[in-house]
């Protein structure tokens, strides 16, 4: 199944900036951060070979399908300059496995995942 092994429920209210890749019509791909109003971050390898038709970002509820969840479309993919499919096979753990995914709309300040 969907399951993460020894998994527990998330409450969204614990993890506001937690956000899903989508295709409209497959599913979800990936997690994703948001990590900005315009932007979330999630893994390089989520969107290799991926064009931005059709992908969006899904937030607001840890159920996929939630009628109460949050849907913005994707704008654009920004893979980090040094992203290869090779290295991330290989366990790689630099920053070069990211990509970060610009929004078509603004997501609500409060939902951003900020370092402090």
């Amino acid at each position: 199944g969907g399951s993460i092994y020894k998994g527990r429920l998330a409450d969204i209210d614990r993890f506001p900036y937690m956000a899903s890749f989508q295709h409209l019509k497959r599913g979800l791909i990936c997690g994703a951060a948001i990590i900005h109003e315009k932007y979330v971050l999630t893994a390089g390898h989520c969107v290799y070979e991926l064009n931005e038709m059709n992908h969006i970002v899904v937030y607001g509820s840890v159920w996929l399908k939630d009628l109460e969840r949050e849907v913005v479309a994707v704008e654009k993919f920004h893979p980090h300059p040094e992203f290869s499919p090779e290295v991330y096979a290989k366990n790689d753990t630099s920053d070069s496995g990211k990509c970060g995914v610009p929004l078509l709309e603004r997501l609500p300040a409060n939902d951003i995942a900020l370092i402090e």
